[in-house]
């Protein structure tokens, strides 16, 4: 599976008309400079066959009332939102009765394994309570399996494919190509479109623009 995130227009839908899912960050336009107007999302996902994942961006609370009413304007078929901290369980009370409410698949975002903190893969008891809300997807940036500068341990990539084997991951990580994507039982990858550096819709900081992911995905650029 291939999710291209932060798609923003018809044009950028149609170039990655290969994808399996297409994200969308839906907002007034001010929280991010990759979020899109509710009138615009449909225009996005008739430019391609892709699956539509939503998600808000939080301008205010990010009630059932505001998810349910996205869900009717926009039909998608995943509902995408960040997980909050698994310590802060009032909150995660609070994100479970929400997801629970939503009739429509989620995906989770907000997930990191790095080289030096793999503590997610001591958290199969909360990604659990996120599948039991629904949850069916769960994107996680990796750093790294891929970058010999900064690599995980051969010890912590069996620890990532035991959690990997149990739970369906999206991956992102600094790969050129999903060609030289190691299989660790990941369910696929992910991309977050925009420029480099810059923070995401997900609070991650990888981003790469339109032509890299065509080359990533191994689509050749249009001239």
């Amino acid at each position: 599976m291939i999710k291209v995130n932060q798609v923003v227009s018809a044009a950028e839908a149609q170039r990655l008309r290969h994808v399996d899912v297409l994200g969308v960050y839906v907002g007034s336009g001010t929280e991010h400079d990759r979020a899109v107007a509710t009138r615009d999302v449909p225009a996005i996902r008739s430019a391609s066959e892709a699956l539509l994942s939503v998600a808000l961006a939080p301008s205010g609370p990010v009630t059932v009332e505001a998810v349910h009413q996205t869900v009717r304007d926009l039909r998608p078929d995943y509902f995408e939102f960040t997980a909050v901290d698994p310590e802060k369980t009032a909150d995660v009370r609070r994100q479970t009765e929400l997801l629970e409410e939503i009739d429509v698949p989620k995906v989770a975002n907000g997930f990191f394994l790095l080289a030096d903190d793999l503590s997610l893969t001591d958290r199969t008891d909360y990604l659990g309570l996120l599948r039991a809300a629904g949850v069916v997807l769960f994107q996680v940036e990796l750093e790294s399996v891929v970058d010999a500068d900064c690599r995980i341990s051969a010890s912590g990539r069996k620890a990532i494919a035991s959690m990997f084997a149990d739970v369906p991951v999206l991956i992102s990580d600094r790969f050129r190509r999903i060609s030289d994507v190691p299989d660790l039982g990941q369910r696929g990858v992910s991309f977050n479109l925009g420029n480099d550096g810059a923070v995401n819709y997900d609070h991650s900081t990888r981003s790469m623009s339109l032509s890299r992911v065509l080359r990533a995905t191994s689509v050749p650029e249009r001239r």
